[in-house]
This record gives structure tokens, sequence and C-alpha cells, in this order.
């Protein structure tokens, strides 16, 4: 019995495609305050969501994200990473942003940090590091209800201050 049922699973591992490689992010910041670094960064992005259920007719629809905008932050020292979202695009209806801590390749190791899922376009997340380790953290804008649009987004690390000698 154990003969046809490895069989069966060999078959069925050759005829399966194999899992799709992630996607690197479309962008990386370095932030701090080594020379040549800085302490903010600006950049835009454009999302695309699909339609939710509606509330108001309860019409069932496709939901997921299409096209998020992902950026790998890089920070070398304690303090705080600040990064803010506004879609001033129309289309931008109503955009997301999380935060996820990275690895150097920009994958997500673990749950999200935070997440901000407000109403409309205009979102806030931060994180602390706490270390003089390199921390990285993965930034992800998406279009939630029906949004495609472009956003602008800002990063803003303050440095945690250094004790007097």
């Amino acid at each position: 019995m154990a003969r046809p049922l490895a069989l069966a699973a060999t078959t069925l591992a050759v005829l399966l495609p194999a899992a799709p490689a992630l996607a690197a992010p479309d962008r990386s910041l370095h932030l701090g305050t080594a020379e040549g670094l800085a302490l903010t960064a600006s950049w835009s992005g454009v999302v695309t969501g699909l339609p939710r259920p509606s509330a108001l007719n309860g019409t069932p629809v496709p939901s997921g994200r299409l096209d998020n905008d992902e950026t790998l932050v890089r920070i070398d020292e304690p303090g705080t990473l600040t990064v803010v979202m506004s879609g001033g695009d129309p289309g931008a209806v109503d955009v997301d942003l999380e935060l996820f801590a990275a690895n150097a390749a920009g994958e997500p190791q673990g749950e999200r940090l935070v997440v901000s899922n407000e109403i409309g376009n205009d979102e806030l997340v931060d994180a602390v590091t706490t270390t003089d380790e390199p921390a990285y953290f993965l930034v992800r804008a998406y279009g939630y209800i029906a949004a495609q649009g472009t956003v602008s987004l800002a990063a803003d690390f303050v440095p945690k201050p250094r004790p007097a000698a």
C-alpha cells in the first residue's frame, strides 16, 4: 500500500508548479546619521486593489491585492522610524500601510509589526529600533477599496539620543 501512495505523491510533486519567488521591493532606503546618509526620504508609488463587498448593496465581488508598493528601509542605530502616506491621486480612494520586520532581501519576517488601515488615503506607521545592529523594515502600501492610484510616502528617522560622555 505504501508503494502506490509514494508514487501518487511523487507524481503530484512533479505536476505541481513551483511556488513563485517573492518579488524584490520596489526600492531600498538606508537612513541614519552616518556620513552620506539622510534622516528622511520621500517617494511615490502606485497601488491597485480589488473591490470589496459593498456594505450598501451586499453584492459579493472579488477581493484582494493586485499591486503593492514595497520599500525596504535599513536603519543601523537605535531610534524611531515613522512612515506617512497620503494619496493625492483621486484614484487612491482607500489605501493602507503596513510595516514588517524584514531581512536584507526585503522579505517579511513574521507577522506585520503595525498596520494603518484608516478609511481614506492618509496613513501613518511607526517602528522603534532598539539595537546598533542593522534593522530592516518592509513598508507596504496597498489599495483597499477599489483603489488604483499614486500615493506619496515619506520616511523619517529620529535617532535615539546618545548618553552624554
